[in-house]
C-alpha cells in the first residue's frame, strides 16, 4: 500500500505541477515529441488512456502525468485511473520483492544458464556459418594467410 500511496502522490505532484506552469516547462523537462504523442493519445481515449498506460510497465510514468496535467482531464479522474491501473503491477513488484532474497541464487543461476546458452548458441552458429571471416573487400583468412617460411626477412 505504501509504494501505491508514494507513487499516486508522485502522480499528483507532476500533474499539478504540469497543470500551474503550463506546457513550456513540461516539454523542457519530458520533450516536445513525447507529449505530443501523449497530447494525441489523451484526446482519442481521455482517462482510459492514463488507465492503460499505467498497466503498460514500459510507458514513461513521468510523460503520462505531465501530458494528463496539460489536459482537460479532472484531477480527480486522472487520479483514479492512475491508481487502478498502478495497483496490479504494484502489488506483483511488492510481492516478489519481499521474496526476492529467498530466489537471488535461484535467479542468478537461471540468467547464468541462460547466458551461456546464448553464448554457446551464437559460437555455434559462427562456426558454422564457415571460418571465412573477411578481412577486407573480398579477401578471407585463407586467402590473407601466408606461408612465412617462404618470405625472407630483409
Amino acid at each position: 500500500m505504501l509504494s501505491l500511496a508514494s507513487a499516486s502522490l508522485a502522480a499528483a505532484v507532476i500533474f499539478s505541477i504540469a497543470r500551474f506552469l503550463g506546457r513550456g516547462p513540461a516539454e523542457a523537462i519530458v520533450g516536445r515529441a513525447h507529449l505530443g504523442a501523449a497530447d494525441r493519445w489523451f484526446l482519442r481515449w481521455g482517462a482510459y488512456a492514463v488507465l492503460f498506460a499505467r498497466l503498460v510497465p514500459v510507458v514513461s510514468f513521468d510523460v503520462v502525468s505531465y501530458a494528463a496535467g496539460l489536459t482537460s482531464m479532472r484531477f480527480w479522474r486522472f487520479m483514479i485511473a492512475t491508481i487502478i491501473g498502478m495497483a496490479p503491477a504494484t502489488f506483483i513488484y511488492s510481492f516478489f520483492g519481499e521474496r526476492a532474497p529467498q530466489y537471488v541464487q535461484v535467479l542468478l543461476a537461471v540468467f547464468g544458464i541462460v547466458i551461456a546458452i546464448v553464448l554457446v548458441a551464437a559460437l555455434l552458429r559462427r562456426r558454422r556459418q564457415g571460418k571465412e571471416i573477411p578481412l577486407v573487400e573480398n579477401e578471407t583468412i585463407e586467402e590473407a594467410e601466408v606461408d612465412f617460411d617462404d618470405q625472407t626477412v630483409g
